[in-house]
């Protein structure tokens, strides 16, 4: 086994949440996987680039439309969607869905560097126990080294036990004129523990 992959399993990444409780974290990683995945070729087909040519305001926007159409699916039950409110932890959160005493707080990141990832998750870690937090990351990976971005991996070793992925990460070529080499978008979508306590989902 390489390095690399001793490093990811020392990170429990073989465990993927899935459906535990009311909540499908499949369906919710697939519907995001699903919506950028056909935003990332009407772009194409319109403006000969993907994804990233899109901005992050309006891909949050399209990501909670989607998710409030399958919130019964998603949540078991039906949800109020708010967009950029301030939650009192430190400025607007992206978007949200509200029921009853419980809310699910999004932040979204697209194509940025590591200290930017690390302090929107910081920012939801401020959130109290009424609130389910998750942060979605769509990274700008070489295809070559999809599997292995360097910042999705630096993000679970600095965040011990926090970060739970809720479905194993999935990629997808997308044109871009950034950069010479060939790039995929990676998604990567976290349910973020107030914890630093180690823990595992199976």
């Amino acid at each position: 086994m390489g390095k690399s992959q001793q490093r990811s399993k020392s990170l429990g990444l073989k465990f993927p949440l899935s459906t535990i409780g009311s909540m499908n974290y499949s369906l919710l990683y697939n519907t995001i996987h699903k919506i950028i995945e056909k935003e990332d070729s009407d772009l194409a087909s319109l403006t000969g680039k993907g994804i990233f040519y899109a901005p992050e305001l309006y891909l949050a926007f399209i990501v909670g439309k989607e998710i409030k159409r399958e919130e019964a699916s998603i949540f078991g039950h039906s949800t109020e969607w708010i967009r950029e409110t301030n939650f009192g932890n430190g400025g607007p959160t992206d978007f949200a869905f509200k029921a009853g005493k419980r809310t699910y707080a999004f932040e979204l990141k697209v194509r940025d560097n590591y200290h930017s990832y690390a302090s929107d998750i910081e920012k939801l870690n401020q959130l109290d126990d009424n609130y389910d937090k998750f942060f979605v990351a769509l990274v700008d990976s070489w295809e070559s080294k999809k599997d292995l971005d360097e910042r999705i991996l630096s993000l679970e070793n600095q965040f011990p036990g926090q970060l739970n992925r809720i479905n194993d990460f999935r990629s997808f070529p997308t044109l871009q004129d950034r950069y010479k080499g060939k790039v995929c978008c990676t998604l990567a979508v976290w349910k973020i523990q107030k914890t630093r306590a180690s823990k595992t989902f199976s």
